[in-house]
């Protein structure tokens, strides 16, 4: 199962919001405006700071006038691999018998 890492995912969406507020053309000012939130929230939202509840996500997609599932970033930018994920121990086996074969070959009996 990947690892959810919610740094990474307020830093992702305080980046998107960031680049669909300039699309926008607008300011932090004006966001924070139709949101009724002060100025430093958005920019606390936009450097990852602040987490933001479902109904803001909701509040900020129809400020964009985009989806939910549009607002949200890429999830290669916030799930980190699982290390474990797609390891084979026969492929150790092998690299393990590789290097005791070669080391069996360079010593002297």
């Amino acid at each position: 199962m990947p690892n959810l890492d919610e740094t990474l995912l307020y830093a992702a969406l305080g980046r998107r919001v960031r680049t669909l507020r300039k699309q926008s053309n607008l300011s932090q000012d004006d966001l924070a405006s139709r949101l009724g939130l002060l100025r430093t929230s958005i920019t606390n939202i936009e450097s990852g700071r602040q987490k933001l509840t479902l109904a803001s996500l909701y509040r900020l997609s129809a400020a964009f006038n985009i989806s939910f599932d549009d607002l949200l970033p890429p999830r290669d930018q916030f799930i980190k691999q699982d290390p474990i994920q797609g390891f084979n121990p026969d492929d150790m086996k092998s690299k393990n018998e590789s290097v005791i074969n070669r080391y069996m070959e360079n010593t002297d009996e």
